[in-house]
Protein backbone atom coordinates (compact mmCIF):
# COMPACT_ATOMS: atom_id res chain seq x y z
CA UNK A 1 0.00 0.00 0.00
CA UNK A 2 1.40 3.65 -0.97
CA UNK A 3 0.76 6.74 0.85
CA UNK A 4 -0.80 9.32 -1.33
CA UNK A 5 1.22 12.00 -2.39
CA UNK A 6 0.33 15.76 -2.64
CA UNK A 7 -0.49 16.77 -5.98
CA UNK A 8 2.59 18.57 -7.81
CA UNK A 9 2.26 22.17 -8.19
CA UNK A 10 4.29 23.77 -11.25
CA UNK A 11 4.04 27.12 -10.07
CA UNK A 12 5.36 26.22 -7.00
CA UNK A 13 8.77 28.48 -6.92
CA UNK A 14 12.10 27.04 -5.55
CA UNK A 15 12.64 30.08 -3.24
CA UNK A 16 10.19 28.65 -0.80
CA UNK A 17 13.42 25.69 -0.24
CA UNK A 18 15.13 25.92 3.05
CA UNK A 19 19.29 26.35 2.16
CA UNK A 20 21.65 26.39 5.09
CA UNK A 21 22.80 30.48 5.21
CA UNK A 22 26.47 30.68 5.17
CA UNK A 23 28.35 32.96 7.15
CA UNK A 24 30.89 35.46 6.33
CA UNK A 25 34.31 34.12 6.30
CA UNK A 26 36.89 34.93 8.96
CA UNK A 27 38.84 37.99 8.00
CA UNK A 28 42.61 37.28 8.24
CA UNK A 29 44.32 34.27 8.66
CA UNK A 30 44.68 32.22 12.02
CA UNK A 31 47.48 33.95 13.23
CA UNK A 32 45.93 36.92 13.39
CA UNK A 33 42.98 35.90 14.85
CA UNK A 34 44.82 34.42 17.87
CA UNK A 35 47.31 37.15 18.09
CA UNK A 36 45.23 39.13 21.36
CA UNK A 37 43.47 35.48 22.42
CA UNK A 38 44.70 34.10 25.59
CA UNK A 39 46.90 30.94 25.69
CA UNK A 40 45.77 28.73 28.66
CA UNK A 41 46.85 25.50 29.75
CA UNK A 42 45.08 22.75 31.41
CA UNK A 43 44.98 22.51 34.98
CA UNK A 44 46.13 18.52 35.20
CA UNK A 45 49.64 19.99 33.66
CA UNK A 46 52.54 18.63 35.48
CA UNK A 47 55.36 20.37 35.11
CA UNK A 48 57.39 17.74 33.09
CA UNK A 49 57.47 20.57 30.33
CA UNK A 50 54.94 17.61 28.18
CA UNK A 51 52.21 20.65 27.55
CA UNK A 52 50.19 21.92 24.86
CA UNK A 53 48.52 25.37 25.50
CA UNK A 54 45.40 26.08 23.90
CA UNK A 55 43.81 29.48 22.31
CA UNK A 56 39.86 29.59 21.54
CA UNK A 57 38.01 32.49 19.59
CA UNK A 58 34.74 32.33 18.00
CA UNK A 59 36.04 31.00 14.65
CA UNK A 60 39.44 29.18 15.77
CA UNK A 61 40.77 27.35 18.17
CA UNK A 62 44.83 27.49 18.57
CA UNK A 63 47.18 24.71 19.86
CA UNK A 64 50.89 25.22 20.58
CA UNK A 65 53.79 23.64 22.35
CA UNK A 66 54.02 24.93 25.88
CA UNK A 67 57.91 25.03 25.71
CA UNK A 68 57.99 26.95 22.01
CA UNK A 69 55.09 29.24 22.25
CA UNK A 70 56.73 31.37 19.72
CA UNK A 71 56.64 28.80 17.22
CA UNK A 72 54.04 27.07 14.83
CA UNK A 73 50.71 25.97 16.52
CA UNK A 74 47.95 23.75 14.96
CA UNK A 75 44.54 25.39 14.46
CA UNK A 76 40.51 23.85 14.25
CA UNK A 77 37.64 25.27 13.76
CA UNK A 78 35.91 24.79 17.66
CA UNK A 79 33.38 22.79 16.38
CA UNK A 80 36.18 19.94 15.69
CA UNK A 81 37.80 20.78 19.18
CA UNK A 82 34.87 20.12 20.57
CA UNK A 83 34.17 16.78 19.04
CA UNK A 84 37.86 15.88 20.42
CA UNK A 85 37.49 16.59 23.82
CA UNK A 86 33.91 14.46 23.69
CA UNK A 87 35.48 11.69 22.59
CA UNK A 88 38.72 12.08 24.87
CA UNK A 89 36.36 12.79 27.91
CA UNK A 90 34.34 9.23 26.63
CA UNK A 91 37.61 7.53 27.07
CA UNK A 92 38.31 6.72 23.66
CA UNK A 93 42.45 7.43 23.23
CA UNK A 94 42.28 5.71 27.04
CA UNK A 95 45.26 3.16 26.96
Amino acid sequence: MTTPQPPHNANHSRSCVRTPRSRPAPRGDASERLANATWRKSSRSANAGQCVEVAITPTTVGIRDSKNPGGDHLTTAPTQWASFLTTLKAGRYDR
